[in-house]
């Protein structure tokens, strides 16, 4: 996914409304995805508290 971050960035000509939309599914994906994880660590800290 990285790559085709950098490769869109090397190429600005080719962002269209198309592209952005693909951006900003992305990055709600990824912020997702992120907070799951961070519940996750939380989660595993309480259950090792215990």
């Amino acid at each position: 996914m990285s790559d085709s971050f950098a490769a869109l960035a090397h190429n600005p000509e080719a962002i269209n409304e198309l592209t952005i939309e693909g951006f900003d599914h992305y990055a709600l994906w990824l912020r997702m995805k992120a907070e799951e994880f961070d519940d996750r660590i939380k989660q595993l800290h309480l259950s090792l508290k215990k």
